[in-house]
């Protein structure tokens, strides 16, 4: 499956690929307790937005599989963390991830 681009990615965001994309799906393997809605589901990432710990990630087993993932860097016991905001395409995250985020 076909993601962004480097001129398709918004502003403040930077693509992540190679090595570094392991350590963050790891991460977030890690985090979620057994309630969360990405619990042992299979997640690449994307992209980070460059100013805080939010990553986006690309989980197909999900009607919405576009979703930003507020990484907490622990595990995690209450499925409120760490934080998701879906998306159900790409067109819909470059029109919408900064509202939802962060109005």
């Amino acid at each position: 499956m076909r993601h962004f681009s480097n001129n398709e990615i918004p502003e403040g965001w930077e693509l992540i690929q190679g090595e570094n994309s392991a350590f963050f799906e790891d991460e977030l393997a890690s985090e979620p307790c057994a309630e969360h809605l990405l619990y042992k589901k299979e997640a690449k990432v994307i992209a980070r937005k460059s100013d805080r710990d939010d990553f986006l990630f690309y989980v197909q087993d999900l009607q919405e599989p576009y979703c930003v993932v507020h990484l907490t860097w622990q595990k995690e016991t209450k499925p409120l963390w760490p934080s998701v905001t879906q998306f159900k395409n790409e067109k819909d995250f470059l029109k919408n991830w900064h509202y939802e985020l962060y109005e």
